[in-house]
């Protein structure tokens, strides 16, 4: 079935599902599904199984897709950004026209001010007008589809620059030992309606405590990182609470090695030209990263 047809399907049951109720606030479940199953349904154009899938998915069940990759092209796209990591220095530059590939090191713990929240990692932007430095959005390229079609984006999307509003993105992100997390948060819903990410090295043996989490409605933590074993893709709606606990808090800080954790996110997002834009924001009643770091060593008294 055409890419058309199927962005239609989708673009659809997604009205129907917000016109139904608000957003979810809160991760319902974790449901367990085949990637290569799962991906013939969709671009087949099963408009049943679509429908039932973003109804799943506006209910806040969290998504790990099983086998979508060959860990060895996941270590081997994590060892390239290691590399460019180490060429890069951090910046901040805006969202516009002609904007380069960059990193940015982010120590933020917003929330001591009175605003915000934290968030400890490197981020690496890789955009499509740049030269795909480490490969990535040839790696990521049957992901980012997905992400786009789901959405009700399409492929034409990929052709945009910051001057149409919304823009195709890859973040690659470096969580380090010892203080790499980003608290619980809700992300804004004006250009994608459900996020695709994929773990670019081993939980249990690259790193054996944190990763990614989602909060639940009851003000539980539900962590999602040992759920999916090393290949899957993780798929939610980015309202819900989610965040990533601190990489294995009992280790020294060390952000230049590759130790830690690495993820791929496939993502659209809005540029600096839209107005009013939406933002990031905390959910209150979980631990910030400070907190969780105090923790731990309470545990370990």
């Amino acid at each position: 079935m055409s890419t058309k047809v199927v962005e239609q399907i989708f673009s659809s049951a997604w009205e129907e599902a917000i016109a139904s109720a608000s957003p979810p606030k809160f991760a319902e479940s974790v449901r367990h599904v085949d990637y290569r199953s799962f991906t013939e349904k969709v671009f087949g154009g099963y408009e049943t199984f679509i429908r039932d899938f973003v109804q799943s998915a506006y209910a806040g069940h969290v998504y790990v897709f099983l086998n979508a990759y060959s860990p060895s092209v996941l270590r081997e796209l994590k060892d390239a950004a290691h590399s460019w990591t180490s060429t890069q220095f951090s910046q901040q530059p805006p969202l516009v026209n002609d904007v380069t590939d960059y990193r940015s090191r982010r120590n933020w713990h917003a929330e001591e001010e009175g605003f915000g929240y934290s968030s400890t990692y490197d981020m690496l932007h890789f955009y499509p007008w740049n030269n795909d430095p480490i490969g990535a959005f040839s790696v990521l390229a049957d992901q980012f589809k997905l992400a786009r079609l789901i959405s009700g984006l399409g492929d034409d999307s990929l052709k945009n620059l910051p001057s149409d509003g919304i823009v195709n993105r890859i973040e690659i992100s470096h969580y380090p030992t010892g203080i790499g997390g980003i608290a619980f948060h809700s992300d804004p819903l004006m250009a994608q309606r459900f996020q695709l990410t994929a773990t670019l090295n081993e939980y249990g043996k690259d790193f054996k405590r944190g990763g990614f989490a989602v909060g639940k409605g009851d003000g539980t933590i539900l962590q999602v990182e040992p759920l999916a074993p090393f290949g899957a893709m993780y798929g939610f709606m980015p309202c819900i609470c989610h965040g990533v606990e601190i990489i294995d808090p009992d280790l020294p800080a060390d952000w230049d090695s590759p130790a830690g954790r690495w993820f791929a996110a496939t993502t659209m997002v809005t540029s600096s030209v839209v107005q009013n834009r939406q933002v990031t924001l905390p959910v209150t009643g979980f631990p910030t990263l400070r907190q969780q770091i105090a923790q731990y060593q309470q545990k370990s008294v």
